[in-house]
């Protein structure tokens, strides 16, 4: 067994997260052998700025319940934007040691997995309607979810966009998706 971990700790993992944030808080941390990288980005009308920090302090303390492990991280990101600013705090731990990912290259791979989430989610909630969905009967939330995946995949496929049009019914997201496939439209969804 192998790979790579890079993980974000939320507040699904309290005392975890809790650990970390007293960690990289502590004015009285040793901050000698962390390592620091910058990056600002402007676009879109925003200004972000994103830190991270990284440390291998911990390794020994996480090691029993995270094997491996080899640096925890903080992640903060400035954003900037119509005279407001806003500031979001993430913490982590990964088991890439730092001759495969120091502090630069660990931000760019957060980035790039925040990338891909932030698509894969707007994809399947603003076209399929997933964080609307009722649905709760056994089973069927995670059946609906593999059926939106391959069709998410099947559209991916045919090189088709998701779209989604104002205003639509209920049944919307669906006859959406359909009719940008192009298969075929059934008369009681319209």
């Amino acid at each position: 067994m192998g790979g790579y971990y890079d993980i974000p700790i939320k507040d699904n993992n309290p005392a975890v997260r809790q650990d970390l944030i007293l960690f990289f808080e502590d004015e009285g941390t040793d901050r000698s052998e962390f390592q620091y990288y910058e990056e600002a980005n402007k676009g879109h009308g925003r200004l972000e700025k994103r830190e991270i920090w990284t440390s291998t302090q911990m390794n020994g303390f996480f090691e029993k319940d995270w094997p491996g492990i080899a640096q925890v991280w903080k992640i903060k990101r400035t954003v900037k934007e119509k005279g407001e600013e806003r500031v979001e705090v993430v913490y982590g731990m990964t088991n890439l040691p730092r001759k495969k990912a120091n502090a630069e290259r660990l931000l760019q791979l957060n980035r790039k997995h925040w990338a891909i989430e932030n698509r894969l989610h707007h994809r399947r909630d603003v076209t399929l309607g997933e964080d609307a969905s009722q649905v709760r009967t056994k089973g069927a939330p995670e059946v609906l979810a593999a059926l939106n995946g391959g069709l998410l995949a099947l559209m991916d496929f045919l090189g088709r966009e998701v779209l989604v049009e104002g205003g639509l019914n209920r049944l919307g997201p669906l006859r959406c998706t359909m009719e940008n496939l192009g298969f075929f439209r059934l008369a009681f969804l319209h």
